[in-house]
């Protein structure tokens, strides 16, 4: 058990993304938290496999559906059904995300446009159907996975990093325009984290984890950003919006 634990009994969040990663481990966390969620990823056999299986009381519901973020025609059908169910959201969580590595004399444009529509134009047109009245409640609160390559360089992930920077560098205008209604926007930026993204970018370009041993910390799990991000979820950060909180093990500290 936690020593900090949330309570979102009666609460609805929506999270992309939700198949691996940040994104399965905040979809996890919300549903032991009493949440009912709305897991959308492109692997909607992997999520049924995942969280299949009938959670205890108190947990919440978990409702899986199949969602690639680069075309949302179906996301209003999605949304309506579960409001229908289970009512309005009160949040939600975008951690859908691509990475694509090339230098700059092999800039791959198509691919390049492929990572900015799916981490940040995504993210964006996300935001906008969550925060729509017909969907949500009013005060709702969101979280982007932004990343800590938009503060430092990595050689070779110039679109990753753009991606990720676009993100932060929207947080701030968004938020003043949705917290008109009450709702906010926050950001959380992961340092080196080990999921499935993290991996194979290590094993297709054959390259080491160079940086790594400047992480104070050592390398960071899952559960040591979703911590973070039900907290910006909760009500104890109603205070907080257009902020991106860095979770690094100390990687920029260096």
């Amino acid at each position: 058990m936690s020593e900090v634990t949330f309570d979102f009994k009666g609460k609805n969040f929506a999270v992309t993304g939700a198949s691996s990663g940040i994104g399965k481990q905040v979809v996890m966390d919300l549903r032991e938290a009493g949440a009912n969620v709305l897991a959308l990823a492109r692997r909607k056999e992997l999520m049924d496999e995942i969280y299949g299986s009938a959670a205890p009381p108190p947990y919440g519901q978990v409702v899986t559906a199949r969602l690639d973020v680069r075309d949302q025609e179906n996301l209003d059908e999605v949304l309506k059904s579960f409001v229908e169910e289970h009512g309005k959201f009160h949040g939600s969580v975008y951690a859908a995300g691509i990475t694509a590595e090339f230098a700059l004399r092999a800039f791959d444009e198509e691919r390049a446009h492929d990572v900015m529509n799916t981490n940040f134009f995504g993210a964006v047109s996300f935001l906008r159907k969550l925060t729509a009245a017909v969907y949500t409640n009013r005060s709702s609160a969101h979280v982007w996975i932004a990343s800590t390559a938009a503060h430092t360089g990595a050689k070779s992930l110039s679109a990753y990093s753009g991606s990720k920077g676009a993100m932060i560098a929207a947080l701030k205008p968004l938020a003043i325009e949705i917290g008109s209604k009450g709702h906010r926007l926050n950001s959380v930026s992961p340092g080196w984290t080990e999921t499935e993204m993290t991996k194979s970018v290590v094993e297709d370009s054959g390259i080491e984890r160079k940086g790594v041993e400047k992480v104070i910390l050592g390398v960071g799990q899952p559960a040591d950003v979703s911590g973070m991000i039900l907290f910006l979820l909760s009500e104890r950060a109603k205070w907080i919006t257009g902020t991106d909180v860095v979770i690094d093990g100390g990687l920029l500290t260096r």
